[in-house]
């Protein structure tokens, strides 16, 4: 029998036949009691079905920030030989780079602040693809000024570039100290002690002790200021016994101002009257807070 005498009966039956071409799906029109599948899962089916099948992941996916741009160099290795170093000494830096399109493909690279600066350009080694440059402290301290009140860790990062025109980057830390002490402007110093960095970087006194800030005050000596130790206190201040110079003060007669040639005062409870009959005029008493 024809096919096409069949297909009234078919109709009628709830049947379907296969198209003249293209994939057979299921009728959407029939339910579980016919056939269907009865796991209450939605088995219709539209073209569009097969336009947005396929895999999650190639369908969501996209450029990967952290993914190197196809034909960038690539640094396999980036390292230091000291992990810590003090005034005065040197870090090596060493890196091994590749390039997907050859490593003659490489020109070469800098280190660089993160702030901006270059500490130099890396020279090749006899390895192939390896590269190292050597630092200095002082020469850390032209590109970005070392200053901390016990140590810093700074950051280094080594650019390479390819003939394309492409990056690769790669950064490494590096402890800078003073075995306990502060570095002011590259130097290592004292700040108990250090006249030119007093209790911290730049502050200038005449004397420093304990990071104490001393220099020479002026003062009118009266019957409430008979001694440096009163002169100071009298500022909100302490005397610093020979802490400004080789003398704690010198005191004037003659002279309201501290001005002109006076007698030293060698101790901070020394008497203002010195060997005269009278009080001085004025004293200048090394005075610290």
């Amino acid at each position: 029998m024809r096919l096409p005498r069949l297909l009234p009966l078919l109709v009628a039956l709830g049947l379907t036949v296969p198209a003249a071409c293209g994939p057979t799906r299921p009728d959407s029109s029939r339910g579980d009691d016919d056939g269907g599948d009865d796991d209450g899962d939605d088995d219709s089916w539209s073209p569009d079905d097969d336009a947005t099948s396929g895999d999650d992941d190639d369908a969501t996916s996209g450029d990967d920030d952290s993914t190197p741009a196809a034909g960038a160099p690539v640094v396999l290795d980036f390292s230091t030989d000291a992990t810590s170093i003090v005034e005065g000494q040197s870090v090596v830096f060493t890196a091994v780079v590749t390039d997907p399109d050859g490593i003659d493909d490489l020109i070469g690279g800098t280190l660089l602040a993160p702030s901006g600066g270059t500490y130099g350009a890396f020279v090749t080694a006899a390895q192939e693809g390896a590269y190292s440059l050597a630092v200095a402290w002082s020469q850390m301290d032209t590109v970005a000024s070392i200053e901390f009140a016990t140590e810093e860790d700074r950051e280094f990062v080594a650019r390479f570039y390819d003939q394309g025109g492409h990056t690769a980057e790669a950064s490494v830390f590096v402890r800078l100290h003073c075995a306990g002490d502060a570095a002011c402007a590259g130097e290592c110093t004292d700040l108990d002690e250090d006249d030119r960095n007093c209790g911290a970087c730049g502050r200038v006194c005449a004397g420093c002790s304990a990071g104490r800030c001393y220099d020479f005050e002026c003062a009118n000596p009266s019957p409430a200021i008979r001694t440096c130790d009163d002169a100071c206190f009298d500022l909100g201040k302490v005397c610093g016994e020979r802490e400004c110079a080789d003398y704690t003060g010198l005191a004037y007669w003659e002279s309201l101002s501290c001005m002109g040639s006076g007698e030293w005062i060698d101790h901070c409870e020394q008497d203002l009257h010195w060997d005269k009959a009278s009080l001085a005029d004025s004293a200048s008493c090394c005075c610290g807070g």
